[in-house]
């Protein structure tokens, strides 16, 4: 992934300890006193503070990620890059506000997605998109696909087809979002062999293809708190 923050202008905030696994880069909001969470999706309260930087010193053991009760650097205004969820597309211009409704809508991901409409900037807008055709013209209708089959909790591999796996331009580090209609979690990609994927870690719940089990590929958007 490319670096989070986007220069010195703006204001970062220490102090805050990660309340649980925190991808780099995820939008952050209070999850109980001097803790902080990836905000969750859909038509949700804007409480967030801000996101998440990536660390200096890689996790070793949960690399991308910040462990629950580690020290987290947050970007709070100027300019960041952000997950964008995939299947979506932004260029420079558009708005961005918390991703659609992913699994329960609890789950935290720290994900965004664009506006409705996406050059008009609403209530619910958390940032706006200013990079160029690499940071900026981002995203793909691709970039969301179905499970071929059911994925078990407690486990680490999905299985895609390998024109899915094309499709999405899938390779090993990506960061991931996997739902149905009951639940969501984020993860990375591990490896790839054929039409299976491991991923980093093993899935906090179960996905099944019947309540539409899908896997979304997050990429970085470079945006400007609003």
């Amino acid at each position: 992934m490319q670096r989070v923050d986007c220069g010195d202008s703006g204001f970062k905030e220490g102090g805050f300890v990660a309340g649980g696994e925190i991808p780099y880069g995820a939008l952050v909001a209070r999850s109980a006193e001097g803790k902080v969470k990836a905000t969750p999706t859909g038509d949700t309260d804007l409480g967030f503070i801000g996101v998440a930087l990536d660390d200096v010193v890689e996790n070793r053991d949960n690399p991308g990620f910040y462990s629950a009760d580690t020290p987290i650097p947050i970007k709070v205004s100027g300019p960041a890059k952000f997950w964008l969820m995939g299947g979506k597309t932004v260029q420079s211009g558009d708005y961005l506000k918390m991703a659609a409704t992913i699994g329960a809508g609890t789950e935290p991901i720290g994900a965004l997605g664009p506006e409705s409409t996406k050059d008009v900037r609403t209530v619910k807008t958390v940032a706006r998109v200013f990079g160029d055709e690499e940071t900026g013209d981002v995203g793909s209708a691709d970039y969301d696909q179905t499970l071929e089959s059911d994925a078990t909790g407690g486990e680490k591999e999905i299985e895609l087809t390998e024109a899915k796996i094309s499709s999405m331009d899938l390779v090993v580090g990506d960061y991931v979002v996997l739902d149905d209609n009951n639940a969501g979690e984020i993860n990375r990609v591990a490896k790839i062999d054929g039409e299976f994927v491991t991923l980093q870690n093993a899935m906090a719940n179960s996905y099944t293809t019947a309540a539409a089990a899908t896997l979304y590929k997050l990429v970085q958007v470079k945006a400007v708190f609003v």
